[in-house]
């Protein structure tokens, strides 16, 4: 299965890599005297599991159930890059560097959202398995 993501699909984000991310989002937050940023990391986080919740469930669901889920799902995930963009934004007027959002494929082009949408959406699934794998 995880292999089959890394050789199939587009733009995949390893493991390894996106533990390097999260990594540097929460030493990032960590290193940030303003602490409404850790609120952002945590509303980041919550949508998080939220998306990951919904894209557990997608490959379960018919076709008919897609269709009638979309809207929803496709909020939550608009919902997670904007609590991704404003957490970065945050510590850029807050200058304290971090480059975990340079990391994801994204060049700020209109024809590109999509690769931010799939690289966000990956790197929340990571988020939550991370987290709850050291919640044992």
């Amino acid at each position: 299965m995880y292999s089959d993501y890394l050789k199939n699909a587009p733009l995949a984000l390893s493991a390894e890599k996106a533990e390097l991310i999260i990594q540097d989002m929460y030493n990032s937050v960590v290193n940030d005297p303003n602490e409404d940023v850790k609120d952002l990391l945590q509303d980041f986080m919550r949508n998080a599991g939220e998306y990951a919740k919904i894209r557990y469930g997608w490959c379960r669901l018919s076709q008919e159930e897609r269709v009638s889920s979309d809207a929803g799902r496709t909020a939550v995930h608009n919902l997670l890059l904007g609590t991704y963009t404003v957490l970065h934004r945050a510590l850029v007027q807050d200058g304290v560097e971090h480059k975990w959002y340079a990391e994801l494929p994204y060049d700020q082009t209109a024809e590109d959202e999509w690769k931010l949408r799939k690289a966000v959406g990956d790197l929340a699934c990571y988020m939550v398995l991370f987290d709850s794998l050291s919640a044992r």
